[in-house]
């Protein structure tokens, strides 16, 4: 036990500090805090009860009917496709057979602490995430089962080491709300526990999970007002009516300053997710759309030279579908938006191939007529 608990507690350490030396390099401005809540089914793949000391000796394989589980995380996303978080979360399995028994009954009962590293796969846009990761941490496994050879009874439990392997994907309800849903497999080290005449036994626990959740993430900073009914493109002659500014955008002023014509709105390494600086921009540039009667916006989307061509074309896509969404919630009228994507074909800062350069993961808003 004590062995298996420095390993673990080792295993963190070094986990924690790679992770941090690691965000530190790639980080850009981050997404900030979250935390996530989560249900599921839970079995238990097939064990093993094995005597260590004393009589009878017994191997005895067991399965488990279909149990649940629930879990809740607090979380970091460094906005650069990592995630860290520590997971608290309970399994509970009844015990269906065991092996050369006409009756049994038993469960096992999990709560496990990990802690969790993860990847997000930003490939499918700004709305679509997969992701993978694994996790470490311990776990406190009750055990009961009866009869085991020569009619003994384990009713026990201790803590243990614990790991587990996560692959998922997450769907962006709005900026800040996400359903997950994802498989998990959890195994233990192995698990000693004594039986009701003293004699010592082990278990190793191993589950697999079927999870569906919801995440919310404190970073983000776009409104979510219902969009307007959109209105059409107006005429040349009346081009104050080609928005339909929401709460978030205030009424034209008739005596705004003149303002900028062109926006840049930067994102994170390999991300298309809005961060609070780029709701920001965004914003001013719908309040200036506004207040300027422009006649309409273009989106151009853009990426650095990190990865394959093919990729930052895709992501400079999403990058820009993004923006325009972010308009759209603030009242203006997406028929009125034009959007294109350069991939890193038109580098604000040149560079060379393979370099990661944030002046280059962008997108440009400009004005349209006056």
């Amino acid at each position: 036990m004590i062995r298996h608990t420095l390993k673990t507690g080792v295993a963190c350490a070094a986990i924690l500090l790679c992770t941090q030396a690691f965000a530190e390099d790639y980080n850009d401005p981050t997404s900030g805090v979250y935390i996530s809540g989560a249900g599921g089914l839970s079995s238990n793949l097939e064990s093993d009860f094995k005597s260590k000391s004393g009589a009878p000796s017994y191997q005895l394989s067991a399965d488990f009917d279909w149990g649940w589980m629930a879990s809740g995380a607090v979380g970091y996303d460094y906005g650069n496709f990592i995630r860290n978080e520590v997971e608290l979360s309970y399994r509970d399995n009844g015990i269906d057979t065991l092996q050369n028994t006409a009756t049994s009954s038993g469960d096992t009962k999990a709560l496990s602490l990990m802690y969790n590293l993860l990847f997000d796969v930003n490939v499918f846009g700004p709305s679509f995430t997969p992701y993978v990761g694994a996790g470490i941490g311990m776990m406190r496994l009750d055990l009961a089962a009866s009869p085991l050879a020569g009619g003994l009874v384990v009713d026990d439990s201790n803590w243990v080491g614990a790991y587990q392997g996560i692959i998922g994907a997450e769907y962006a309800l709005d900026n800040e709300l996400s359903l997950f849903t994802d498989y998990r497999y959890v195994r233990s080290f192995g698990a000693d526990y004594n039986t009701t005449n003293g004699n010592k036994g082990n278990f190793t626990y191993k589950n697999s999970t079927v999870t569906a959740g919801l995440r919310y993430s404190f970073g983000a900073d776009m409104p979510n007002e219902a969009t307007p009914t959109p209105l059409p493109i107006a005429a040349p002659s009346a081009p104050a009516a080609t928005f339909a500014p929401s709460a978030a955008v205030a009424a034209p002023v008739q005596s705004a300053a003149p303002v900028s014509r062109s926006y840049n709105v930067f994102f994170d390494l390999d991300r298309a997710k809005l961060t609070k600086e780029a709701a920001s921009v965004i914003r001013q540039a719908a309040q200036d759309a506004v207040n300027s009667n422009a006649t309409g916006l273009q989106v151009i989307g853009h990426a650095d030279t990190s990865g394959t061509p093919e990729h930052n074309q895709k992501l400079s896509e999403n990058r820009a579908e993004a923006v325009k969404a972010g308009l759209a919630k603030l009242g203006i009228n997406p028929s009125a938006v034009q959007w294109d994507a350069r991939g890193e074909k038109e580098p604000l800062v040149q560079t060379a191939d393979g370099v990661r350069e944030p002046q280059n993961r962008r997108v440009e808003i400009r004005f349209l007529g006056k």
